[in-house]
Order: C-alpha cells, then sequence, then structure tokens
C-alpha cells in the first residue's frame, strides 16, 4: 500500500478508533492513566508491542486486494459502535425495550428486511471477517449457509444443537475453509521465518506437494509435530438437558451422511443404514477426506505388511 493510501487508511480508521470512549479505556487499563496530551503515546505503545504492521500484513494477504480497493476494504472493516434492544424487568409488562451498546461483541440477524438492515448485516459481516473489533458473533440460522467468517475465527460454539447434520456441517463450514485463521495459525507457525504470507505458503506448499492431495496446505495441513492448531467445536451441555445423546446421535449420523454425499434420498438412505449397518461397519465405508486419515492408514498398512513379511 503506498503512503498515500496508508496515510488515508489511517486517518479514517485508527483515529477515530483510538478516539472512542472503549479504546482509551483499554489503554488507560494497559499503561495507566496519563494526561490527554500524552494519550497518543499510548496508542503508539499499543500499535508497536500489538506489531500493527504485521496484522495488516496478514490482513491484506487475506484480502488479495491493491490500491483503492484494498483501502476502502480495510475502512469498512472498523465497524461502527451498535445499540441493541434488550429485555430487563421493566420492560416485560409491555414498555419500551431498553438499549445497550455494544463494543467487542454484536448480533448478526435481521429482523425486518430493508435496505438499513441489509446494510448493517452487510458492514458487521466484513467487520468481524476483520482483525478489529467486534471479536464475537451471535448469529442465528441466517449465519449459517452460504457465509464466510473463517479470516479471524476458528472456533464455533452451538448455543443450541441443530436437528440434523447437514446443518452442524453448515455451520462448521463458514470457518474450515480456504487459507483460514487455523491454517494460517499453523503455517506461521511451521515457516515463520520467511518474509511474507505469500513465501509462508508457497515454501508450504513445495515441501508438501506430492506427499499430500492438492487442499494441502491451503484448506488443511498434516499433523506434522502433534501440536496443530486446530478449529474447535464447543458444544454446552447444560444441566438436566438430552444435548449429550442429540449430540452423539447428530455425530453418529454425520458419518452415514457423508457415506450418502451425491445420492437422491439421502434422508431416507441414511434411516436405512442407520437401521441395519452396525457401527463398525459402516466406520469403515465412511468417506473421510482428511489428509491425517489418509496418513494414519497408510502407516497401518506400512505395518501390516512388515508383519506378514515377518
Amino acid at each position: 500500500m503506498c503512503a498515500r493510501l496508508a496515510r488515508e487508511v489511517a486517518k479514517e480508521v485508527f483515529v477515530s478508533l483510538f478516539n472512542k470512549a472503549e479504546s482509551s479505556a483499554v489503554l488507560d487499563l494497559l499503561y495507566g492513566q496519563k494526561s490527554e496530551d500524552a494519550y497518543y503515546e499510548n496508542v503508539f505503545r499499543y500499535c508497536s508491542e500489538g506489531n500493527l504492521q504485521a496484522v495488516l500484513d496478514e490482513y491484506a494477504h487475506v484480502l488479495n486486494l491493491t490500491g483503492e480497493q484494498l483501502k476502502t476494504a480495510m475502512i469498512e472493516a472498523v465497524a461502527d459502535t451498535v445499540s441493541l434492544p434488550i429485555d430487563v424487568d421493566e420492560t416485560f409488562p409491555g414498555q419500551k425495550r431498553a438499549m445497550m451498546r455494544g463494543h467487542f461483541a454484536v448480533g448478526y440477524y435481521n429482523a425486518k428486511v430493508s435496505d438499513d438492515t441489509i446494510a448493517r448485516v452487510d458492514r458487521m459481516r466484513k467487520a468481524f471477517n476483520s482483525p478489529f473489533r467486534p471479536f464475537v458473533l451471535s448469529t442465528t440460522s441466517i449465519g449459517q449457509e452460504g457465509l464466510d467468517f473463517h479470516y479471524y475465527c476458528r472456533k464455533v460454539m452451538h448455543w443450541n444443537l441443530p436437528s440434523n447434520p447437514i446443518d452442524l456441517e453448515q455451520r462448521e463450514g463458514r470457518i474450515n475453509r480456504y487459507k483460514c485463521l487455523a491454517v494460517r495459525q499453523n503455517i506461521a507457525r511451521l515457516y515463520g521465518t520467511e518474509t511474507s504470507w505469500k513465501a509462508m505458503f508457497e515454501r508450504a506448499a513445495k515441501e508438501l506437494k506430492g506427499q499430500y492431495p492438492d487442499l494441502v496446505p491451503y484448506w488443511c495441513l498434516p499433523n506434522m509435530d502433534g501440536n496443530m492448531i486446530k478449529i474447535e467445536r464447543i458444544v454446552p451441555m447444560y444441566p438436566y438437558s438430552q444435548d449429550q445423546i442429540r449430540y452423539d446421535r447428530i455425530i453418529k449420523i454425520l458419518s452415514l451422511y457423508r457415506l450418502t454425499l451425491g445420492q437422491p434420498r439421502q434422508e431416507e438412505l441414511i434411516s436405512i443404514l442407520d437401521k441395519s449397518l452396525p457401527e463398525a461397519t459402516y466406520k469403515k465405508l465412511f468417506m473421510n477426506l482428511s489428509p491425517f486419515e489418509r496418513e494414519k492408514r497408510r502407516a497401518n498398512e506400512e505395518v501390516n505388511a512388515d508383519e506378514r513379511l515377518d
């Protein structure tokens, strides 16, 4: 990004960002409250210790844009403070709902279809897909299909379990995507000596090419050292609920669902397989595209071949 565009981004994004009350509170908490004239020193220190340059380099790589398009995307990445209606004791009799300002977590939903709500939802999506706030996105089923949230997110909490495994796949598919956060974190950990993200991915592709499928290293990575960062599924189990039973059932049917990919009338086929096949049998038929599973099978085959030779 040229100096002119960088200045425009700094003016439009970071000046307003650090002038907000919540930003001032964070910096005062970290470095102690100083005079207003010295506030900029805390801002510079915060940017330096957080390595803002590296953050923006990564974000530019993820966006894969240049020039005016990159400037516009970075400006749109910082969301304004939003106010959401909430229920309190006083509002239950039918009074007007209270408003609560949200800074670091937002709700992603579309209560009424209008130009304003569509624009708001689009702004929230772009802001969540940036290294800046909001850092938590709470959504209904509107966010489980056809959208990408993988740029800076690798954890999905299922507040309530879906009724079928397809919805579970759709939800987690929002963050399990090309050059997702978990992939980039592993790439940086393994190839961080390179000078750019492009160089890191090129080196990873060169070293792993031929040994693993084409999904590596852009979609997933083999567990090379046993400490790989992974996408996390969080399912809270509430007391006295049936979620554990439902979860076990969904995971079982999920395996059967993957056996029926591309087949017509999938639900009927899943029902038949569930009733007729023992669990051990359908696990053998399970189509697992993961390179980790492929590597495990190769190792087992080599061990069995050695045993037969002995």
